[in-house]
């Protein structure tokens, strides 16, 4: 077969059937398959190094394509999924709140919340968190992604992390939040007037409360929401959260800077309320019932095969010993009994299906529901 009619098939499979193709190759015959291709694999060898040029990914040996698609793959899939839902969720609950506060206002075109505090929100509050995501977290761990191919279909089949159903709830969570914030500190506190015990509370102390009360859920979900290198995302969050109000402080102290300061000494007043603490309390503690309860409803009205399930199941497991230890030694086996076969020593019954059946006798993975 010609390098043209390898470039002709991919183009007409992706054509006809919409989907993506992988192509991989190790020689100059497979440059043209490779750049027709949505996603290109090289492997590097004696050939020369023109496919390898001309690929997205280059990998030594053929046995590494199956780790570059179930583990470098999905973590890039969850990780670039969850970091565009999050930065659009931050911002939701910032935009719906100043919209329902322009309603609240008649459009009188008065600010709820301090300029210099509206643009730290997202140049520094909530900066690091999409970065964190798209970095770091993953949704498997690397052995179980690896070893266990129930889990890689319904990337593809259901859509998993780019669904419209998940991506409506990211939407709808920012919304709900961003308008229940909202309305609790305007019906909750300044309706009654119960901030200051001694002195009534102006627009801009309901504004920084909000601001303040904001950035503190923002930070929070992420908290939950995450699942692997938690102590990295725990110590982000808690900097920001105890940055914030030192830096409101501070800021305080300022009657102009780079124009008017609408937050003149209104920290100082507001963190020697005790008001102030007791609603704090009560907003976190109602965000984390909200994030908990929701995500724990979705999982329970979906089927067992859905992806979310399969995951859930999947990663409650192989950190229990003895089956750590017996994954890890297994994983150990494999890798030896591949360098043999690449060498034509044989090594004896490939031990990846082992993987997998330890695995599912284990923790039941494809079991249907009751």
């Amino acid at each position: 077969m010609t390098p043209l009619q390898k470039a002709q098939i991919v183009r007409l499979f992706q054509q006809r059937t919409g989907a993506v193709a992988l192509a991989i190759g190790d020689g100059a015959n497979d440059v043209s398959m490779i750049q027709e291709s949505r996603v290109g694999v090289s492997i590097m060898g004696l050939e020369g190094s023109q496919a390898e040029l001309a690929s997205d990914y280059a990998i030594p040996k053929f046995r590494f394509l199956k780790r570059l698609l179930m583990v470098h793959g999905r973590f890039s899939l969850y990780r670039e999924a969850h970091c565009i839902l999050y930065s659009i969720y931050k911002n939701i609950i910032l935009v719906v709140s100043l919209y329902g506060y322009s309603f609240y206002s008649a459009y009188s075109g008065i600010s709820f919340i301090d300029s210099w505090l509206l643009s730290l929100y997202g140049v520094f509050f909530v900066l690091l968190q999409p970065v964190a995501i798209g970095t770091l977290d993953k949704d498997v761990p690397d052995e179980l992604a690896e070893s266990i191919p129930q889990l890689y279909p319904p990337l593809s089949r259901e859509r998993m992390y780019f669904s419209p159903g998940y991506i409506a709830k990211w939407l709808l969570d920012g919304a709900i939040e961003g308008a229940a914030y909202f309305f609790l500190v305007i019906y909750g506190i300044a309706a009654k007037d119960s901030l200051y015990p001694s002195k009534t509370a102006g627009v801009e102390d309901y504004g920084q409360v909000f601001f303040t009360m904001l950035v503190l859920a923002a930070n929070l979900r992420m908290i939950i929401i995450f699942r692997y290198h938690m102590i990295v995302f725990v110590v982000l969050s808690v900097l920001v959260m105890v940055s914030l109000p030192v830096f409101e402080i501070i800021y305080a102290h300022f009657h102009s800077l780079a124009g008017t300061n609408l937050s003149v000494y209104i920290a100082l007043e507001l963190y020697s309320s005790y008001n102030i603490y007791l609603f704090m309390i009560f907003v976190l503690v109602t965000a984390i019932v909200y994030t908990i309860s929701t995500n724990n409803f979705v999982q329970m009205i979906r089927p067992w095969t859905s992806a979310e399930f399969a995951i859930s199941a999947a990663h409650a497991s192989p950190y229990r010993e003895p089956g750590r230890q017996e994954l890890k030694r297994l994983k150990k086996e494999y890798r030896h009994h591949c360098d043999l076969a690449m060498q034509g020593a044989g090594g004896g019954m490939d031990p990846s299906r082992r993987v997998a059946a330890l695995y599912e006798k284990s923790h039941h993975v494809g079991a249907k529901p009751r």
